[in-house]
């Protein structure tokens, strides 16, 4: 909470990271604690609280919604002595939103500071659609590699490249 007031430009403090962040370490932590309930003797504490955080910390980098408190919640999702679920996951999501909400009004009372600087809806446009874009950029250079392949075949042949994009515009025309 100290951060969305103090820290207002600090990507970690931004709305998808918080969002993302918490719900990336939740899930982690209620699947450590499944893991743990599955197998007869189990890890020590110690060790599923450590592969809790180091986890998150490596999921969270990885999709890039780095939120370092997020980690916490790993480590209160794996060691407490009653099973929290998916239902507790909800109530800590819907707190963020109400708290996200506060932190923009609050905020954004002063002329001198903007929350949230970026709501992070093109981040997870780029999340969603990269392999879109690889895809593309792939296709474009078959592309390119169909137009050098062109000019070396007219080099050849005596026609040159702009003889071949004359005829492609007359055609068109």
């Amino acid at each position: 909470m100290v951060q969305l007031y103090g820290l207002t430009a600090a990507p970690a403090t931004q709305p998808l990271n918080i969002m993302l962040g918490q719900a990336l370490s939740m899930t982690i932590g209620i699947c450590l604690k499944y893991i743990h309930h599955v197998g007869s003797n189990g890890y020590p504490l110690y060790v599923q609280q450590s592969l809790a955080v180091a986890l998150a910390a490596a999921v969270m980098v990885k999709v890039g919604v780095t939120h370092p408190p997020a980690s916490a919640y790993c480590v209160v999702f794996v060691s407490t002595l009653q099973h929290l679920s998916w239902g507790n996951m909800a109530f800590i999501m819907v707190a963020d939103v109400i708290t996200i909400g506060v932190a923009t009004l609050v905020n954004n009372l002063n002329e001198k500071r903007q929350y949230p600087t970026a709501w992070g809806f093109r981040q997870v446009h780029d999340m969603l659609f990269r392999n879109l874009v690889a895809k593309a950029v792939a296709g474009q250079w078959a592309s390119w590699k169909r137009i050098c392949c062109r000019r070396s075949q007219t080099a050849t042949t005596g026609n040159s490249y702009n003889d071949d994009i004359a005829t492609n515009k007359q055609s068109i025309d």
